[in-house]
């Protein structure tokens, strides 16, 4: 029927997306530990400021706590459909 294959369609799109929003969130960590490496990389001590190293760690935790709201909301889509 019409509604069992927009349902599948809803189900197979959820899982896209919860898929590229795991891809898009590893890249971004990713960018930001190569960001790190640089700026350690540039000092004498090669050891960040505090402020930039409460910057790094404030984004890390921005980013997680993004991504697990995001993946929620993803999934009560799916939850809905099912």
């Amino acid at each position: 029927s019409r509604v069992r294959r927009i349902r599948g369609a809803v189900v197979a799109e959820t899982k896209e997306a919860l898929d590229v929003l795991e891809r898009e969130f590893k890249t971004l960590h990713g960018i930001l530990k190569e960001e790190q490496a640089k700026l350690e990389k540039s000092r004498k001590t090669k050891q960040l400021t505090k402020a930039e190293a409460s910057l790094i760690e404030t984004m890390q935790d921005a980013m997680e706590s993004s991504r697990k709201r995001v993946s929620k909301e993803v999934s009560d889509v799916d939850d809905i459909v099912e």
